[in-house]
């Protein structure tokens, strides 16, 4: 029963998260053991929305650890139990922590058995641009249940990296790293288990951050990120754009040599700084992307596009009307539930989330039944059994709809030798020079 529980909670968490990201990029995969006792180890810099992720698009479905006051939130407490989660007593909940000695009992049962346990080492979700301060659960669970049991556990880290967390339709990162073995640490954990815990601990941090994009603040985290796609390589029309990975290894360079460049180059990295502020300024102005600057513009580039996509769109077009009308009251209630009662910007993925998966069958229901009323059951019935489909038709009939409208813009405003648009290049050439030289230097 558990297992069938267990595919029907990566089903339905991978669905939500196909509706709610634009897409989500996965690295890694081969770093997972496939057999023996695995702790996956990962940030928490989105809510709810991270653990979806964990558990929807990592194999081996893990029993995860979450903070015990989520207990008393009636909206979350169904998935709690339909995940099979394990409570864990934080000192800052003022709760009894003794109950631990039951949550550690169920992680070493479970890891023994060769299952798998997932939590976040550092102990809370957070909207800062870094990883916090490792806990030491993770460490304590992976020597205990070796010292119990004789098994080895593999810690594989596991790194969230959001284009915009807070924004529907935006992209994902999950990257995974190699497992952290604690040989070394449990032949000291006999004799100095604390020394063991806290090296190991260290350990886990470590790998951690080879996984995540970390920077001291935000303002140094945006100008990595915008001076990073400058630099890139130019895409043709139609490709993927805004695409997180292969920008990764870029921008995680920068940001472990921000710091020491920053000291030796303090006058060049405010050129740069300067620099990608103005470009940023200039896209924000004229409503272009970098990617769209990078790549030269023909006139029958983008007529193709529009011959591909236009027929698609108008034979769509009724089926997302339909959609859009049936859908549009819990898509815009979710957005508003979020701006009223989030104050940090960790937790609006998982008020729009939690808010959609919720209403959206009270409002199909009710528009059912109101179909019922007027026409009779069997047009209730095609209404309820059709309203998912169309407003999923009606969200991409909208998405192609921008593309090709930010398209047509784009190419009206760089084509030809127009002023605007050669300042625009000759400004990314610019901040493409300087971050090579920065990086060589």
């Amino acid at each position: 029963m558990r297992a069938i529980l267990d595919r029907f909670v990566k089903a339905l968490a991978r669905t939500l998260l196909h509706v709610f990201f634009r897409r989500v990029e996965v690295e890694g995969l081969e770093n997972i053991p496939t057999r023996g006792p695995v702790l996956y180890v990962a940030n928490h810099p989105n809510g709810l929305i991270d653990p979806f992720l964990v558990v929807g698009y990592l194999p081996r479905a893990p029993r995860f650890l979450a903070k015990s006051t989520l207990w008393n939130n009636f909206a979350v407490l169904p998935l709690l139990k339909l995940g099979g989660v394990i409570p864990i007593y934080r000192r800052q909940d003022d709760v009894d922590m003794a109950a631990n000695r039951a949550t550690f009992a169920r992680c070493h049962e479970e890891l023994a058995a060769g299952g798998t346990v997932a939590l976040f080492p550092e102990g809370l979700s957070y909207d800062v641009p870094n990883l916090q301060p490792m806990k030491t659960g993770a460490a304590r669970i992976a020597l205990e249940t070796q010292d119990l049991h004789g098994v080895q556990v593999q810690i594989v880290p596991v790194g969230l990296t959001y284009e915009r967390k807070w924004k529907f339709r935006s992209r994902v990162l999950l990257r995974v790293g190699k497992p952290v073995r604690a040989a070394g640490e449990f032949e000291k954990y006999a004799c100095a288990p604390r020394v063991a815990v806290r090296a190991l601990t260290e350990r886990i941090g470590e790998a951690l951050q080879s996984v995540t994009l970390n920077h001291t603040n935000w303002t140094e985290c945006g100008l990595m990120e915008r001076a990073a796609e400058a630099f890139g390589e130019s895409r043709p029309l139609g490709a993927e754009t805004g695409a997180i990975s292969p920008r990764f290894p870029l921008r995680q360079r920068m940001a472990l040599r921000y710091a020491r460049i920053r000291e030796a180059h303090p006058e060049r990295v405010d050129r740069l700084t300067d620099l990608v502020t103005r470009y940023d300024a200039e896209l924000e102005a004229m409503k272009l992307r970098d990617d769209q600057v990078a790549r030269p513009y023909r006139f029958e580039q983008v007529a193709s596009r529009w011959l591909q996509r236009l027929p698609l769109i108008v034979l769509a077009g009724p089926v997302a009307l339909v959609g859009a009308a049936l859908n549009y009251f819990p898509y815009r209630a979710s957005g508003l539930v979020a701006d009223r009662y989030c104050d940090s910007a960790d937790q609006p993925a998982t008020y729009k989330l939690l808010t959609a998966f919720f209403l959206m069958p009270v409002v199909w229901l009710g528009e059912a039944l109101f179909v019922a009323a007027s026409f009779g059951w069997g047009a209730a019935v095609v209404v309820a059994a059709h309203a998912p489909a169309t407003g999923y038709v009606a969200l991409r009939v909208h998405e192609q709809t921008r593309q090709l409208a930010g398209e047509t813009r784009a190419y009206l405003r760089l084509r030809g030798p127009s002023r605007k648009a050669e300042e625009l290049r000759r400004m990314r050439r610019e901040i493409g020079r300087e971050l090579d030289a920065l990086l060589a230097a």
